[in-house]
Formats: structure tokens, C-alpha cells, sequence
């Protein structure tokens, strides 16, 4: 099977094993979910009133017309469907309807939001006065949607799911390798479970292209310090490591001498898709606090970004 975008070919990849495509999902869960969804990474146990533990890869909670949380388990085609795919999603079943399953899945998911910065402003944005825990508790003790992401759907598949007590979606979740190339450029063709206003088919391509110069940290220098402290702007750095950041309007932390600030890479072209990895001209967001405590910034002065959770969190300092 084959890809063709704007006339560059693209080839079928098949991961290796259930990590590799769980890594990719993960990072592209907001293209999956959508744009208002918080992924847990979080392997907890899921146990039925008998005892009967299994554990899914992960959860998520997404807002579409009502709060929606979902159990996510990724899988592979070439696993048993029988012996393997079908007893694990059962388990999944049985155990949901523990109390103190849903129990330990609240406290799970408050703890990391409480950790978390973006997550937790996100959350908060979304219920507003309601308290996080109260929000989580009422929403877990709802019946989850399981959602089984893997490389390649069968029918088989989709039979066995329609038949399970928990509403079950299926992801296909493809991976192309741009030929000549390899995963260094690679396009990913799926259906997401979220729906797109605009959009007049639900099948996705994202195109992505990895950084090829691993750093941990990079150089940026400031324009007219005027229109930066204004604004509270800072320039990308030089675009072969634009990937260095997260993606367009992606949230992350960039920790500075004014407490821990949450941004974002933005200024894009309308109609430009979040999370696009090569998208954006400034970082923007939270940062005119930061200028207000350096008066003694001038226009063609050199900053650093650190690089402390690549993707997550960063660190700013004056050279």
C-alpha cells in the first residue's frame, strides 16, 4: 500500500511493536481526540468486583458537546484476535463498573492534572468554578468509550467490538515513510474520533518531519525589543530547529525568573492546524511579566531556550 502526496510517494510502515505505535499515538493524541482533549498516560489497572485486572495504554478525556472520557488500548493486527485483542477489551468491560476502579481512575487523573500546568489549565477553562476531583468523579462514574487504535482494522475486528457491553471505536491508525527518505519524513492516514466543523471528510493525513539535529537547547536573538516586550513576543529560532518546540498552539512550560510561565507557538497563515509541527513565527503567551523584570533588554540581544522535557517544558534565560 502506498501514499501519494503531492506527487512524492509514500510507502507502508508497520511498527515494530505495540511501544512504537503506542509512542506515536500518544503524540498525536489531540489530532485523534481533538484540539480539547487531555491524554493520561497512565497504566492503572482496571480490576472487576472478582478481581480480574487488566491494564489499558491509556485514558482521555475530550470536550465535544458533553465532557466524553475514553479507555484507550492499542493494539496490533498480527495479536490473536480471540486469544488476546478480545479476552483484554472484556476485562475492560467487567472491571469499568468497579466503584473502586472508578475510584482509583479519579485519583489517577487528579494527581497528574495536578501536576500538570496546561492540563490543569485546560480542565479549568473547560468547568470553570467546578472543582477538578467533583468534575472527574462525576464523569468517570459515566459509562467510558473504548477506544482500540491499531494499524490495521479487519473485519473481524469490528464484528468482535460491536458485540462488547461497552461502546467500542476502532482507529486505523496508518504510517507512511516518504520513499528515498524513510521515517525521517512520514505521513500518518487515520479517522479521528473527533469532528471537524469544516471539514467535508473525516479521514486525516498528518505529514510530520523529524528533527535531524538533536539539541537540548537553542539560540534566539531579539528583533525590535519594542514590538517583543509589547506583545509579549519571542522570535522562533532558526527554522531547521523549528521542531525543537511543540507544535502550533500547542501549550508547554517555559520556566524564567518570573515563576513558570505557560505558551505557545503562534502567528500562522488562517486555517492553519494546531499541532502543525512547522508552523508559527513567535512564541506568544505569558511573557510580558517576564519583560517588565528585564528593562535592560535591547534589540539584538541573545537568548537561550533549554530544553528541560522536550515538547513539555522549557527553560528561558539571558545569555
Amino acid at each position: 500500500m502506498e501514499l501519494l502526496i503531492d506527487g512524492v510517494r509514500y510507502k507502508l510502515w508497520t511498527p515494530k511493536d505495540e511501544a512504537a505505535l503506542e509512542d506515536i499515538v500518544k503524540k498525536h493524541a489531540k489530532d485523534i481526540f481533538g484540539e480539547d482533549s487531555i491524554y493520561f498516560d497512565i497504566k492503572q489497572t482496571l480490576r472487576s468486583q472478582a478481581g480480574i485486572g487488566s491494564k489499558p495504554d491509556g485514558y482521555v478525556i475530550a470536550f465535544e458537546d458533553t465532557p466524553q472520557w475514553y479507555i484507550v488500548e492499542v493494539e496490533l493486527s498480527s495479536h490473536p484476535l480471540h486469544e488476546h485483542i478480545m479476552p483484554q477489551m472484556s476485562r475492560f468491560s467487567m472491571a469499568i463498573e468497579n466503584p473502586k476502579t472508578q475510584r482509583l481512575i479519579v485519583d489517577a487523573t487528579n494527581q497528574e492534572v495536578k501536576g500538570n500546568v496546561s492540563k490543569r489549565a485546560l480542565l479549568q477553562d473547560k468547568i470553570g468554578a467546578q472543582e477538578i476531583h467533583e468534575f472527574l468523579s462525576d464523569l468517570i462514574s459515566n459509562p467510558p468509550v473504548l477506544v482500540v487504535v491499531i494499524e490495521e482494522k479487519t473485519k473481524q475486528l469490528e464484528d468482535v467490538c460491536a458485540k462488547l457491553p461497552l461502546k467500542t471505536k476502532v482507529v486505523e491508525f496508518r504510517t507512511f515513510e516518504r520513499e528515498g527518505v524513510g521515517l525521517g519524513v512520514h505521513a500518518h492516514l487515520f479517522e479521528p474520533i473527533w469532528k471537524p466543523v469544516l471539514a467535508k471528510q473525516r479521514t486525516h493525513v498528518v505529514v510530520c518531519q523529524e528533527e535531524k539535529l538533536p539539541v537540548d537547547k537553542v539560540e534566539i536573538q531579539l528583533g525590535s525589543i519594542h514590538s517583543h516586550a509589547t506583545f509579549g513576543t519571542l522570535s522562533l529560532p532558526k527554522k531547521e530547529y523549528r521542531h525543537f518546540l511543540p507544535g502550533y498552539k500547542e501549550d508547554f512550560i517555559l520556566e524564567t525568573d518570573v515563576g513558570n510561565i505557560v505558551t505557545r507557538v503562534t502567528s500562522a497563515p488562517q486555517g492553519t492546524r494546531i499541532g502543525d509541527p512547522n508552523a508559527g513565527a513567535y512564541i506568544q503567551g505569558g511573557l510580558r511579566p517576564w519583560y517588565k523584570k528585564h528593562p535592560e533588554l535591547k534589540s539584538g540581544d541573545r537568548l537561550i531556550i533549554e530544553a528541560i522535557e522536550p515538547q513539555k517544558r522549557y527553560r528561558l534565560k539571558i545569555r
